[in-house]
């Protein structure tokens, strides 16, 4: 299962958010459409913003996690969840 960000204004902002988390150790996935994320086994999406961010989860690091959720305002996006 993965944490969920969207709501992103642009896609360039996403882009900005996954290249963050990636700083960070993480692991992230950007989607522009639906197709896209149905090919990544990501159901059921719906587009809320330019575009969707998948972060693999850590195993037992919940402290990265809350980091990787308090990052996403300052790329003009928001958690949406798991």
């Amino acid at each position: 299962m993965a944490l969920i960000f969207d709501s992103f204004d642009t896609v360039e902002a996403a882009a900005r958010f996954v290249s963050a988390v990636k700083e960070k150790g993480r692991d992230a996935q950007l989607f522009t459409n639906a197709d896209e994320a149905a090919n990544a086994g990501f159901f059921p999406f719906q587009l809320g913003g330019a575009a969707v961010v998948l972060v693999d989860r850590g195993w037992d690091d919940d402290d990265s996690e809350s980091e990787i959720i308090g990052l996403v305002s300052s790329h003009a996006g928001r958690f949406a969840g798991t």
